[in-house]
């Protein structure tokens, strides 16, 4: 018996045009949840784009982007988002916050009890290898890592549903 998940994401028909320029042809893609998407493609492709309609971060100019079914909107976009993450190219960490506070920013935001921030910082720091004696340091004294993995670690820390690197 095939059982159908419903998509944790999907874009029916959606696209985008910046002035003249088509940067996404009317696309209809399905991600379930624990399925992992790659977009490859060269620079300038829209893949970039793709991630900001799927965060909200952009609107199509046509068609519709669903999270968990519903339909993405300006409504409901902030809700949304606090079961996504997301990563830039350069880690976008804060320098004046300590990795553990970087990495603690929505835990905190949502008002989570600090034993369970912390219980949440050591389960990430030990998915990721980081040193737990490290959260107290900054950023770019923490540990010599790539800009990206840093940034990793400070972008999971509510636990997203969809997870986007860029």
């Amino acid at each position: 018996m095939i059982t159908h998940v419903a998509p944790l994401l999907q874009f029916v028909g959606a696209s985008k045009t910046f002035e003249a320029v088509v940067a996404i042809e009317p696309l209809d893609l399905s991600v379930a949840p624990g399925e992992t998407l790659v977009l490859i493609g060269p620079s300038g492709c829209g893949k970039t784009t793709v991630l900001r309609m799927a965060l909200g971060l952009l609107w199509p100019d046509a068609g519709q982007i669903r999270f968990r079914g519903e339909l993405l909107s300006p409504a409901n976009v902030q809700q949304a988002r606090r079961s996504m993450g997301y990563v830039v190219q350069e880690g976008g960490l804060f320098p004046h916050l300590t990795a553990g506070q970087n990495v603690s920013l929505m835990a905190r935001h949502l008002r989570w009890p600090r034993t369970r921030i912390e219980q949440r910082q050591a389960e990430l720091a030990a998915l990721t290898r980081f040193p737990l004696d490290a959260l107290g340091r900054y950023p770019f004294s923490a540990i010599r890592r790539p800009a990206t993995a840093r940034g990793f670690d400070a972008r999971v820390d509510a636990g997203p549903n969809l997870f986007a690197l860029r």
